[in-house]
């Protein structure tokens, strides 16, 4: 249990209210964040490894071609290929139940950005980046019924007793 509170020795000549205040700022909780391992686990860096591609097509995004498949094709696919940079957002598909990232590409700007489905991102080895984008859209949920303001916190507090 030590583990949970080293955190708090930063905020010790804060009051509990100011440290809420601090802690869920943004629509983010920055300890649960802080904790998050950056490491990649040997899943996702075997993940990472293999080079995804736009569609010129469907527009989808999908593995690259082989070159010992396709020549031609995976030069092409090799200039159409992609790497996440960031989630911007989330939607749910109602008919499927599922939900679709939109993923900002490495060195492409924010206008290219696309709509992706979570089973692909967890494939490309990103499923830490969809599980920041799950909590914060929770955290965003929960502070629509939940004032990150002085007087909120402390009625919040007083509710525990």
């Amino acid at each position: 249990a030590q583990h949970a509170f080293h955190h708090l020795e930063k905020h010790m000549q804060e009051t509990p209210t100011a440290y809420i205040m601090w802690r869920f700022a943004g629509n983010d909780d920055k300890e649960s964040i802080e904790f998050k391992s950056q490491e990649l686990s040997v899943d996702e860096e075997a993940a990472r490894a293999t080079k995804w591609c736009i569609d010129s097509t469907s527009g989808n995004v999908r593995r690259c071609t082989d070159p010992k498949e396709d020549a031609k094709k995976a030069k092409q696919d090799e200039g159409a290929a992609v790497i996440p940079d960031a989630i911007l957002n989330r939607r749910q598909k109602k008919k499927e139940k599922t939900y679709e990232y939109e993923v900002k590409w490495q060195f492409k700007g924010i206008d290219a950005s696309t709509w992706v489905e979570k089973d692909i991102l967890i494939k490309m080895g990103y499923i830490k980046l969809v599980q920041r984008e799950d909590e914060r859209q929770a955290a965003m949920a929960g502070l629509m019924t939940k004032q990150l303001t002085q007087p909120g916190v402390e009625k919040h507090l007083g509710d525990f007793g």
